[in-house]
């Protein structure tokens, strides 16, 4: 409603002025509901959920939330670079929802209070069409331990490969240190036959 506000002054000789606004003040904007942008209702899925969309004609809200009909419910994911969740995404595996029609509910919210919902039909496929694969344990990492393993032996078979030539280049200069040993004490006999013949006569 309207709001009249009145200011009144004196000065030091007693001389006084006001001022007399009315300020009209609206009722706080009431929330409207988030908008899915897609995917279509009536898709069929057959193992994630992807959904993007925006607030809606709200000004601001500080989440937005996704109500699976079996009773989870999911925090989205804010895109929004003021944090307003102007626009958001969210993600997330079907494989636990039973094969059929199932209904995605959207809603907002600002501190209290709470968008009107928004709401996707969704079609699980058949089981026979989603080759489903057993989920992993929310702590289960994958076992790397064979991946870890083959590198390892390509890399000592690596070294191996690349340490042949080095090897073959030692034994060859073994080899030779063998022959120049040899050849060193055939001359020091040689030398040794020739003085002992020279002593003789």
């Amino acid at each position: 409603g309207d709001v009249t506000i009145s200011v009144a002054a004196v000065d030091s000789k007693g001389a006084s002025s006001s001022l007399t606004r009315i300020i009209e003040v609206l009722p706080p904007k009431p929330l409207t509901a988030v908008r899915i942008e897609e995917p279509e209702s009536g898709i069929e899925l057959d193992d994630r959920l992807v959904m993007n969309g925006n607030m809606g004609d709200n000004d601001d809200l500080d989440g937005i939330y996704v109500l699976f009909d079996d009773g989870r419910t999911f925090l989205a994911t804010d895109l929004s670079q003021q944090g307003d969740w102007s626009l958001w995404t969210f993600r997330e595996s079907v494989r636990k929802l039973a094969v059929g029609e199932h209904t995605i509910t959207v809603y907002g919210t600002m501190g209290e209070k709470r968008t009107p919902e928004t709401s996707l039909l969704v079609i699980v496929a058949e089981e026979e069409a989603r080759r489903r694969e057993p989920l992993p344990a929310p702590n289960d990492e994958p076992d790397d331990t064979a991946a870890i393993e083959t590198a390892h032996d390509q890399k000592v078979e690596k070294i191996a490969l690349l340490s042949l030539p080095f090897i073959a280049l030692a034994f060859l200069l073994l080899i030779i240190i063998i022959q120049v040993r040899r050849t060193r004490r055939e001359r020091r006999e040689l030398r040794r036959l020739i003085r002992e013949s020279l002593v003789k006569r």
